[in-house]
């Protein structure tokens, strides 16, 4: 994967957990049940994301985009 592709999915899993979104919740879910059974990373597990999504934190609250 790209730089930018790495991004991409990060900050899509960033919303989706942060925001609590049933329907984000529900296909992220669904990617990490697929990526399990090919064997292959496509997004983080739950426990494995909370590192980056400590950096989006940081990140946002730099920007002042969070409080």
């Amino acid at each position: 994967m790209t730089e930018r592709e790495l991004f991409a999915r990060s900050y899509a899993q960033y919303i989706a957990l942060r925001s609590g979104d049933h329907v984000l919740l529900n296909q992220l879910d669904e990617v990490l049940k697929e990526d399990t059974v090919r064997d292959i990373v496509i997004q983080w597990s739950v426990k494995d994301f909370m590192p980056v999504g400590q950096a989006f934190d940081i990140l946002f609250r730099k920007q002042k985009w969070l409080r």
